[in-house]
């Protein structure tokens, strides 16, 4: 249906839906001017709110520690795979060198090869699995915060205050 409203050029519902529009809250939200009205839908009540901003601080905390956890084990993990490819280089060289008519040489040699198979065997295999599970919980951490908290705007003095006295008890 068209026609003039008001004699203002717009059609009937272009000026209904401007009139749904500006009775709505959501234009109190975009439109400067007065706020909607606490309770408002689409507004959540100041004490959601504050469990929002600490939730969101604690996952943070969260972050950070498993972020550092999962660092520790990577690193951890790095320097045991600097060990074995020492041992494996000292391996090739003694190879090249060895007398296999000596005894004594290949025992040496033999000792050598059991010294990187329990390195790669005890020491390698759980710090991979330890790595990677620290990375998957991280990243599990990460990707829920970002589906709560990603382009969440706080109020700024809110978050502070609640920041002052965070508590967020143990939760790793």
């Amino acid at each position: 249906m068209t026609g003039s409203f008001f004699k203002f050029g717009l059609s009937v519902v272009v000026a209904g839906a401007a009139l749904a529009f500006f009775s709505s809250p959501l234009s109190a939200q975009v439109l400067p001017g007065e706020p909607a009205p606490v309770g408002a839908p689409g507004m959540p009540p100041p004490a959601a709110e504050g469990a929002a901003i600490h939730s969101y601080l604690c996952m943070q905390r969260e972050i950070a520690f498993l972020r550092a956890r999962m660092v520790a084990r990577r690193q951890a993990l790095a320097a045991l795979k600097g060990r074995l490819a020492a041992l494996e280089q000292r391996l090739a060289r003694e190879r090249r060198r060895i007398d296999v008519n000596n005894p004594q040489q290949v025992a040496r040699y033999k000792a050598l090869l059991e010294r990187r198979d329990a390195l790669a065997e005890h020491g390698l295999k759980p710090a991979v699995a330890a790595a990677r599970r620290a990375t998957l919980r991280y990243n599990a951490v990460v990707g829920a915060y970002n589906a709560r908290y990603a382009n969440r705007p706080f109020d700024s003095v809110l978050v502070e205050q609640i920041r002052a006295t965070l508590s967020c008890g143990p939760g790793r």
